[in-house]
């Protein structure tokens, strides 16, 4: 299933369905689609389009709704002309505050949210009757705390018996996540001798980043650690062109055409990191019982899996259709498509130290410790595990 947004392929779409605010018009198309526009899609698209500015009149609304559970959301726009039937600005935003799934831990007292804000304008340009011109620009913003509910009767230790209607979890502390969005859409609309030349252009990066708890049946009570993902660093970004001629009227009263060019971009990459051990040191210094507390960093043996990727699509596709009377059509279309794809998988082992023994001394490969005092610490190099790195290329030809 593909989802476009202003007309722009945008993938499975969260960007755009986890905040829909100031919407114009919303299309479900079966599929195959693809040979009419974007991306080929065998699933059916979704289409979803913004409000447009209004040329010659200044307009907007207000939406203020709330629940007894702590929900609120705020929606709004404005719109209003700069040159009369010329060019003409929109304002819309949104702000939606939860309680998030509302479920809350027996072993940690704060309390979950979920945070949606985004902000967005567009500025319509048409200096003649046969041409227009739309820029969209769009932040959005999403940030979150949360519990894993759980039932059952427990194991003694980890916590109380739990029913549905309780929704409560036990993990010693919360799952967060948090979310930034660009995407900037610009279409141009030119209509001539009954036909008519789009152009469709995106851009789009985003970034994220997760924290997750791992003793999830609280094994350990009192004691938390977690694995840390980060989305979208360094250089990530989408972005996307599209150039199609299409009929407006119908060629000798029976064919209506789609033809155009296609192309698109996109590299991201993203960092796991997670524990893989805990040595000595991690719940106290040696020689020591172990104490309940957070496990320390400096004595935590952890993974770090990054993952990258490019993709390149280039591709040309055509439609025709036959109006063979009221209620009989014939429909032809191909697509080709060529496409690149480069994966790449790192997982490696970051350094760490073990507490190896208590001595106001350090002598040879060990050093002192810099969180316990007298205590000296064996290193533990980091070392890459896995390193793979593979180019895909394809030439599919589609076709209906």
């Amino acid at each position: 299933m593909q989802f476009y947004f202003n007309d722009a392929p945008l993938g499975s779409g969260p960007e755009v369905t986890s905040a829909l605010y100031d919407i114009g018009q919303v299309e479900v198309l079966k599929g195959p689609q693809g040979t009419l526009r974007g991306r080929s899609s065998p699933g059916g698209a979704i289409t979803i389009t913004t409000k447009r500015p209004d040329l010659d009149e200044t307009g907007g609304f207000i939406d203020l709704s709330g629940t007894h559970r702590g929900n609120m959301v705020f929606k709004g726009a404005i719109g209003t002309p700069i040159i009369e039937d010329v060019l003409a600005l929109r304002v819309a935003g949104i702000l939606d505050h939860s309680d998030g799934s509302g479920v809350t831990s027996v072993n940690n007292g704060i309390e979950p949210y979920s945070k949606t804000e985004s902000v967005r304008a567009s500025l319509l340009f048409s200096p003649t009757e046969n041409f227009s011109a739309n820029l969209m620009a769009q932040k959005l913003w999403t940030k979150s705390r949360s519990f894993d509910q759980v039932i059952g009767p427990g194991a003694g230790y980890n916590g109380p018996p739990l029913d549905p209607s309780d929704r409560k979890g036990i993990t010693d502390g919360p799952r967060r996540g948090e979310n930034k969005n660009f995407m900037l859409v610009g279409n141009a609309d030119w209509s001539f001798g009954g036909q008519k030349l789009s152009y469709v252009g995106s851009y789009s990066e985003g970034r994220g980043s997760s924290i997750s708890t791992q003793d999830t049946a609280n094994a350990v009570p009192g004691v938390e650690y977690y694995q840390y993902v980060d989305i979208g660093i360094g250089d990530s970004y989408s972005l996307s062109h599209e150039l199609r001629l299409s009929s407006e009227e119908r060629v000798f009263d029976m064919f209506d055409y789609v033809v155009g060019l296609y192309y698109d971009k996109s590299k991201n990459q993203s960092v796991v990191d997670a524990p893989a051990r805990f040595l000595t040191g991690a719940f106290g210094p040696p020689g020591n019982s172990q104490q309940l507390i957070d496990p320390v960093d400096r004595y935590t043996l952890r993974t770090a899996i990054d993952l990258g990727g490019k993709t390149e699509e280039k591709s040309i596709f055509a439609n025709v259709t036959a109006h063979l009377g009221d209620n009989t059509e014939l429909s032809v279309g191909g697509r080709y498509i060529n496409y690149e794809r480069e994966d790449e998988f790192t997982l490696a082992l970051q350094p760490g130290f073990f507490a190896a023994f208590n001595s106001p001394v350090c002598f040879g490969a060990f050093v002192p410790s810099t969180v316990y005092p007298g205590v000296c610490d064996a290193v533990i190099a980091g070392n890459t595990l896995q390193d793979v790195s593979e180019k895909q290329k394809f030439k599919p030809f589609v076709y209906n």
